[in-house]
């Protein structure tokens, strides 16, 4: 990595850590919470949710990714994960039920794990050239791992340490909300400003990206026997 690489190398780096451990602990968080609170048979539901959700959320982002600055957008998105937490750390503190909590949780979760690192990737290609990202792409891409390990030990000794400090899991939330608020301002201070490579775009129409999408879904076998498993399993 040369010098002059570093400042914007050491950024993308640490927005793409701090984005893998939030999912992780979230992930961990609700899944562990609805099975506890909720049970196994509903989480089909949440499944499929997910994965109407994937469909629009695949369809759609190029539309939205092409139509506004890339970094202004991820500020954006960080600072909607920020306000979306802070919600579902109140939901919590009301003690709404908790199926809708660890659900919203999950669908969240699942977003974070999704998105963020599309549109991480696509503004990432736009800053390097391609010999660039031959030589960098591999490196960034290790803050993601490095983020999940991070996530991984921070839900091990969670209940502990809560139990130590007399706070409840939640709380982690709230730790999530303070891990996006820092991605945000990263991006503020370190991002604003940066030239990029303009590439030219094709433009696509929302019946055109989300009837793409849904036949990504009906080609791969994965998506599609999962699709059948999930309708399925909600009528037996």
């Amino acid at each position: 990595m040369r010098k002059e690489e570093t400042y914007l190398v050491v950024t993308l780096w640490l927005l793409l850590l701090s984005n893998a451990l939030a999912c992780q602990v979230s992930d961990v968080v609700a899944v562990s919470g609805f099975l506890s609170s909720v049970g196994v048979n509903q989480i089909l539901v949440v499944w499929l949710v997910d994965m109407l959700l994937t469909i629009l959320i695949t369809g759609l982002q190029s539309l939205i990714v092409d139509r506004f600055n890339r970094v202004n957008l991820m500020g954006w998105m960080s600072c909607g994960y920020v306000l979306m937490l802070v919600v579902l750390r109140v939901l919590f503190s009301l003690q709404a039920p908790g199926w809708l909590n660890y659900s919203l949780l999950y669908l969240l979760a699942e977003q974070q794990l999704l998105f963020f690192p599309l549109l991480f990737w696509i503004l990432a290609n736009d800053l390097f050239d391609m010999a660039q990202t031959r030589r960098l792409f591999p490196l960034i891409a290790t803050g993601s791992f490095v983020g999940q390990i991070l996530g991984l030990g921070l839900v091990a000794i969670a209940p502990t340490l809560l139990s130590r400090l007399q706070l409840e899991p939640e709380e982690l939330l709230s730790l999530n909300a303070l891990v996006y608020l820092a991605a945000f301002l990263l991006i503020q201070t370190r991002l604003k400003g940066i030239k990029f490579r303009q590439i030219a775009q094709k433009q696509e129409s929302a019946i055109a990206a989300l009837t793409e999408a849904w036949s990504f879904v009906r080609e791969v076998s994965s998506f599609r026997y999962l699709t059948i498993a999930i309708w399925q399993s909600m009528f037996v």
